[in-house]
């Protein structure tokens, strides 16, 4: 199950292709712990790769984005 806090950081990760863990935490306002969760879910999907100190959208998986994810993607 997708929470909102999953979707709105795969959105940013899909706009941006890469963030660090501070940036993710201060766009999430969530604590790092938290976002490590989501980070080690979102892994395991094969949705990001983990880095050390963020993480990088997989371009190479076959995953449909939502609405809001594409239309987060295309803003200039």
């Amino acid at each position: 199950m997708e929470t909102r806090r999953t979707s709105d950081l795969l959105s940013y990760l899909v706009k941006k292709k890469q963030a660090t863990s501070k940036e993710l935490c201060t766009h999430l306002h969530c604590s790092i712990s938290t976002l490590r969760r989501e980070l080690l879910e979102l892994e395991k999907r094969k949705l990001i790769r983990r880095t050390w100190g963020g993480a990088i959208l997989n371009e190479t998986t076959n995953i449909e984005y939502t609405y809001l994810q594409r239309e987060a993607s295309n803003i200039p």
